[in-house]
């Protein structure tokens, strides 16, 4: 089994850059929890962890993600709001310790200029050869370019980035999408965010986001492109677009399960509580329609009220470990970051 599955990584502490190792609660648990097992569908309070490494202890940090290559290296990113572009820190004694490249991963226009690769980065280790040039085991990331806040921005895009060493070198790739803001698209536009990737059951790379290109009619919507080569990508499709104006499906994030099923988890900005929403496809291509039912993930009946009542930005992998926060089935493990 790959160190992978033993680990809770990707966490963002106290502005700290965290990765540890997770270990399943003990019988009984904290604050009374009887450790009954979660029925599906259901998150657990209960959490714990041991041996810490730190990925760097810059307070300026947030959407810590980290993945495991071939090899065993584990290769993590996430914001750094004191500098400029995407930083990758690579570990080869199984996360013990961390060292960063040299060099930030950045957009292929930026000339020291403010718009940059900044903003919520995500790694992907190929599981099998998509085109020509991308081949298994390439790391690639996603992330989003942007030159101000989300309040100001002008544009953001969408590009995709490549590492064949292992992430101590990265070239960028293609661009997946982009969008402009509402003052320079009369209101239509309002950005595009939160890539994530996974290769569907036709073999294609699907990056799959958060998007406002269609912002009169929908808040924001979840949508993907594909590509069969990593350099073009197919028009924009809808996976979640809701009715509702205040509504705003968000952070979404796609796992390929044991059986061969793809699995994506969102949050619901614009509920009480940002509750979780899922929904799942045979083949990654096609979700049932642009609508979602009452597919949503609870707390589990048990679970004492806490001050922070809301369980948002899910992130989830199929591993060796039972699961910690909810369970689908026996070895899936979901994991709610706020």
């Amino acid at each position: 089994m790959k160190t992978f599955g033993k680990i809770l990584a990707g966490v963002m502490l106290s502005g700290t850059l965290l990765m540890a190792a997770g270990c399943a609660p003990e019988a009984g648990g904290p604050d009374g929890d009887d450790g009954a097992t979660p029925t599906a569908g259901e998150f657990s309070q209960t959490l714990s962890f041991t041996d810490k490494a730190y990925f760097s202890v810059d307070g300026n940090h947030a959407y810590a993600r980290i993945v495991e290559a071939d090899d065993g290296t584990l290769v993590a990113t996430g914001e750094d709001f004191s500098d400029s572009g995407i930083p990758i820190y690579r570990s080869t004694d199984k996360g013990k310790t961390f060292v960063k490249n040299k060099q930030n991963i950045h957009d292929p226009t930026w000339n020291n200029n403010p718009f940059d690769a900044r903003w919520q980065p995500t790694l992907y280790v190929l599981p099998e050869d998509v085109g020509a040039e991308m081949k298994k085991g390439d790391i690639l990331l996603v992330a989003t370019s942007i030159d101000a806040g989300a309040d100001n921005f002008s544009k953001t895009v969408l590009n995709l980035y490549i590492s064949k060493d292992v992430g101590l070198t990265w070239s960028f790739k293609s661009e997946i999408t982009r969008s402009r803001n509402m003052a320079n698209s009369d209101g239509n536009e309002n950005g595009c965010w939160e890539g994530n990737l996974f290769v569907n059951a036709e073999g294609e790379l699907t990056c799959i986001f958060a998007d406002e290109t269609d912002h009169k009619s929908h808040s924001q919507r979840i949508a993907c492109k594909t590509t069969a080569d990593g350099n073009t990508w197919s028009e924009l499709k809808e996976v979640v677009a809701l009715d509702s104006p205040t509504q705003r499906p968000g952070m979404p994030s796609v796992t390929k399960m044991k059986d061969g099923k793809y699995f994506l988890t969102i949050e619901m900005v614009g509920e009480t509580g940002v509750p979780i929403y899922w929904k799942s496809s045979v083949d990654g291509i096609d979700w049932g329609g642009s609508r979602i039912r009452e597919q949503k993930f609870r707390r589990t009946s048990k679970s004492k009220t806490r001050s922070r009542e809301r369980i948002t930005i899910p992130r989830h992998f199929w591993g060796a470990v039972l699961s910690v926060y909810g369970r689908l089935s026996e070895k899936t493990r979901t994991e709610p970051f706020s």
